[in-house]
């Protein structure tokens, strides 16, 4: 990443709120991001448990949506992302150790 790159993820992270949300297994969710601007949203496979670079996960565009499959067969819909989140409004991210 280039400096400029770099300077403005770090000031869209440093704006919003962390939302940690638990993906567990077999489940489903639909995370709504138009009603929460701001939002850093961090996926977990559990609580208390770190996910690493070697959890296997698929992310894809589904229409305005971005799908989060993980390796526990849970799936993370973030309803509207790429209509909500195209000015870096709302960001997804893993933990990070």
């Amino acid at each position: 990443m280039n400096n400029n790159t770099t300077n403005a993820l770090s000031e869209a992270l440093s704006t919003k709120t962390k939302q940690v949300i638990i993906a567990k297994k077999g489940e489903v969710q639909h995370i709504k991001v138009g009603l929460y601007p701001n939002y850093l949203y961090e996926i977990n496979l559990k609580e208390g448990e770190v996910l690493t670079s070697e959890v296997n996960l698929i992310a894809k565009k589904v229409g305005h949506d971005l799908e989060v499959l993980l390796e526990n067969n849970a799936t993370v819909i973030f309803d509207n992302y790429f209509k909500a989140c195209a000015d870096l409004s709302c960001l997804v991210s893993l933990p990070s150790e």
